[in-house]
């Protein structure tokens, strides 16, 4: 997977499944791969393509963040 890739986050199902076919080795590891992805992850993006992503920073804002 590339870095420029967008998914339609909104319609993916089995999402660890998605991830390993893109990976060059064919397996997602979620301990190992995952921070590796998070630091990529652009975060106003990820707001700007997913509700439930945006509804979930949203949720932060009105509870969590003081």
């Amino acid at each position: 997977m590339t870095t420029g890739d967008i998914a339609d986050a909104e319609r993916i199902r089995d999402a660890k499944n998605w991830l390993s076919s893109r990976i060059r080795d064919g397996k997602y590891r979620e301990t190992t791969d995952q921070p590796a992805f998070s630091s990529l992850m652009d975060m106003q993006q990820a707001k700007d393509n997913s509700r439930s992503f945006l509804k979930l920073c949203m949720e932060w804002q009105k509870h969590i963040i003081l």
